[in-house]
């Protein structure tokens, strides 16, 4: 499995830089208020989790990256959604970070660090395509994909999607 190439850049060197795309994975000033703003917010989730009607919501993302997306929505998703409802989750990444880089930027926030751990014990046994696995007592199902965006996206035509989270690399840098 070939893994993203990444320099530790910034304040204490607590920026992650993609040397495949020369690009940065998040806002340099503040990466969780970026994931606030473009993925939480403007897909409305915490409106959508607390009002949720059905049993199963669906986010798809493309660019699993560092996972602070998926913390970022699992944790809401904990505090605002029904305990009876199943968050599936449904991520696609080309060059996932090693266990190491993985680690490293989870510890980036804190806040988050429950869910961090549970991940990290399902994210060092990755396999290259569809790694499966329950979260937070069953109430979160994470499906990480692991290659081209274009190809897992043919594999998976059947999936209704509630909300889409797009790679957050520059598309003139990551087609």
């Amino acid at each position: 499995m070939k893994y993203a190439s990444i320099d530790w850049r910034g304040v204490d060197n607590k920026q992650p830089y993609s040397l495949d795309f020369n690009d940065v994975y998040f806002n340099s000033e503040n990466g969780f208020a970026e994931t606030q703003y473009v993925f939480i917010e403007k897909n409305d989730l915490i409106a959508r989790f607390k009002t949720l009607k059905k049993p199963v919501f669906t986010i798809a993302e493309t660019g699993f990256g560092t996972g602070l997306n998926f913390l970022a929505v699992a944790d809401c998703w904990l505090k605002y959604a029904p305990k009876t409802a199943k968050l599936s989750y449904l991520s696609i990444e080309k060059l996932p970070l090693n266990l190491s880089n993985m680690q490293r930027s989870c510890q980036l926030w804190p806040q988050f660090s429950a869910i961090s751990a549970e991940l990290l014990t399902h994210y060092k046994d990755l396999t290259y395509r569809n790694n499966i696995f329950s979260m937070a007592a069953g109430r979160m199902d994470i499906s990480l994909w692991l290659g081209d965006v274009k190809d897992v996206l043919e594999n998976i035509t059947h999936l209704q999607v509630d909300a889409w989270l797009l790679d957050g690399f520059a598309p003139a840098k990551n087609a």
